[in-house]
């Protein structure tokens, strides 16, 4: 194993500041580098380093631990704008690379610099492995996070079997895997891979825009993640169970928040594209996976990912799936959803879209209150909407638009509620007003088409429409 140090092997101090320095790991072996030093403290600042992890060919194996600045940075120090990437894997090779911005842990008063961090590349068949936290491991006290750009490894495997441990996984978090006490995330910008191949191949993005875990009176930052796309073969079968390419998953702030008083960043989330021969499954929440106690949403913008150029005769599923929560899958407590902007995937080309819509959650109990939530269709997409989510003991919808836009496809909202003062929006060409559409109720549903053919089904309802329930242009 290589150790290469920056400055020093030892401690950074006093008003020290690093030197800008440049070092790769050796190829084919396993590597641990440091921008400055194994410690600062005080009021130590990290140089602005550019560092590089080993690459792996033929059958090697290579593992890289790459940080910035130091393993611990703690009291007033500041890490360096540092740019780090990871390595790469050629033949039938495997690497597993994890980039840390500045330091592997962070307390005290300690802030991140502004780093850019970037995943290697793979052309293998073999596994990548690239996770990049652009700050920490965990950042504990008064830390604070730095304003990261981070992007995943691109991936061209010539075969991907999950089953074999084959293909790209990327997992790439704005600030560190655990924002605990007083910790503030930064305003991050945090790009998925992309995967193309003219064989079978899969990649896996995980995205956060803070960390995975938040706890205490940690606050997270207003991020920027963007799935990555897919040009390859579409599907991969394996025993029988058919796969997308490419599994996007984005989370706005953290996995699972635990903290009565956190409030969501106000975050952009944007699902991953299919082009040419290309599948992908989004998952978007513009919180976490889990919002509980007394934590709020932030009011975040949400859109799915589109498809160019695809369609697979024979399959029984959409070429682009989109499933995405405003705040999360599930919120309970009393939890109040933010006020968010959700826009489904558009069908471009001659493949399909499927988007799911909810606008704060799959599942709201307790005394949950969910937001004013805007839901807008994607173009000649099927669009599934749900304002709220699924109400249950004492939770409360809040007031949502369902916007309907020119050659919207087939949509079907399931929870509008006049109570709630829901409304529809038809922005479509030619439809003025209540009396340029159909409408007409069909068993226990409301079927409401315009005369390109679209049409929206209001799933359960069937009470008479009033000109207040409608907006348009």
């Amino acid at each position: 194993m290589a150790t290469i140090f920056g400055d020093t092997s030892g401690t950074l101090s006093g008003h020290r500041r690093g030197a800008a320095q440049n070092r790769v790991g050796i190829g084919d072996e396993d590597n641990v580098l440091y921008g400055d030093a194994v410690t600062m403290t005080v009021k130590a600042h990290g140089g602005d380093d550019t560092l590089a992890g080993g690459d792996a060919t033929s059958v090697a194996f290579a593992h890289n631990r790459v940080f910035g600045d130091a393993e611990s940075m703690t009291d007033k120090t500041r890490g360096g704008n540092d740019s780090i990437s990871g390595g790469s894997a050629t033949g039938q090779a495997s690497v597993v690379s994890n980039v840390y911005g500045d330091a592997f842990l962070m307390s005290g008063s300690a802030r991140g610099g502004d780093d850019v961090l970037v995943g290697g590349t793979s052309a293998s068949t073999g596994r990548l492995t690239t996770l990049l936290y652009g700050d920490a491991d965990q950042m504990n006290g008064r830390a604070r996070g730095g304003n990261d750009r981070i992007t995943g490894s691109d991936g061209s495997p010539s075969s991907g079997n999950p089953f074999a441990g084959e293909g790209v996984q990327n997992g790439l978090v704005g600030d560190a895997r655990v924002l605990a006490d007083s910790a503030r995330g930064g305003n991050d910008t945090i790009t998925g891979g992309n995967v193309s191949a003219a064989n079978a191949a899969l990649m896996f993005n995980d995205l956060w825009g803070d960390a995975e875990l938040i706890t205490g009176s940690a606050k997270a930052g207003d991020d920027h993640l963007a799935g990555g796309s897919a040009d390859g073969v579409g599907f991969l079968v394996f025993s029988g169970i058919v796969l997308p390419n490419l599994f996007n998953n984005l989370l706005g702030d953290a996995s699972v928040i635990i903290g009565d008083n956190f409030r969501g960043g106000d975050d952009t989330l944007v699902g991953g594209n299919a082009t040419g021969s290309g599948a992908v499954f989004n998952a978007l929440y513009g919180d976490a996976a889990e919002l509980a106690g007394r934590a709020r949403g932030g009011d975040d913008s949400l859109r799915g990912g589109d498809n160019t150029d695809n369609d697979f005769a024979g399959f029984a599923f959409a070429e682009v799936s989109n499933i995405i929560y405003g705040d999360a899958a599930v919120i309970r407590g009393t939890v109040r959803g933010g006020n968010d902007l959700l826009r489904g995937g558009d069908a471009v080309g001659a493949g399909d879209v499927e988007n799911r819509l909810f606008g704060d959650a799959g599942q709201l109990t307790g005394s949950t209150r969910g937001g004013d939530d805007r839901l807008v269709s994607g173009l000649n997409a099927t669009d599934h909407m749900f304002g709220d989510g699924l109400l249950q003991d004492r939770a409360v919808g809040g007031r949502d638009q369902f916007v309907l836009i020119d050659s919207f496809g087939e949509d079907f909202v399931y929870d509008f509620r006049r109570a709630d003062h829901d409304q529809l929006v038809f922005d479509v060409a030619g439809i003025n007003g209540i009396g340029d559409l159909d409408v007409a109720v069909v068993g226990g549903d409301t079927v409401i088409t315009v005369a390109a053919g679209d049409q929206v089904t209001l799933v359960g309802f069937t009470a008479a429409l009033a000109p207040s329930d409608f907006l348009f242009g």
